[in-house]
């Protein structure tokens, strides 16, 4: 069986099911953990645990990488997942607030940033581009002349 979560109003492992759980990081992260959970007087043990029902799905590591000498990648499924290094609990109710709280998205590389505003610019160009109905400059004057009322025309 699995331990107890400790985050309020959950009962995951107190019946007979096995929820998978996580045990609070060693690192700085713990008090990060420690705030989010909303616990009164709260100080983790050694067998304190958070279930995964309280962790977002961007939090999942569901694969596992292998990069072989030879250069090729080697990707094995496991079977259960574990977290990032920036993960925490997010999805916290209890009976009298919900706590839920979306993770900030995770920030692209600002080379993909630099080539994403790039590509928006050429586009934008490019759409401008085929927007552009004068061509000549005799067409611009037509269309000058079209929009300026016959007596106030000097040519």
């Amino acid at each position: 069986m699995g331990r107890k979560c400790c985050v309020p109003g959950c009962n995951s492992n107190y019946d007979n099911t096995n929820v998978h759980s996580f045990a609070f990081p060693k690192d700085d992260r713990k008090s990060l953990w420690i705030k989010k959970i909303n616990r009164a007087g709260f100080v983790p043990t050694k067998h304190s645990v958070v279930c995964i029902k309280h962790f977002s799905e961007q939090f999942f590591i569901h694969n596992h990488r292998v990069v072989k000498p030879d250069g090729t990648v080697l990707e094995v499924k496991r079977n259960m997942p574990i977290l990032t290094s920036d993960a925490f609990p997010s999805l916290l109710t209890n009976s009298l607030v919900d706590l839920h709280e979306d993770p900030a998205p995770k920030r692209k590389a600002p080379e993909e940033r630099l080539a994403e505003m790039r590509k928006r610019d050429d586009d934008n160009f490019a759409n401008w581009n085929e927007k552009d109905i004068i061509t000549s400059c005799s067409r611009l004057s037509g269309c000058c002349r079209s929009k300026i009322p016959k007596e106030l025309q000097f040519i």
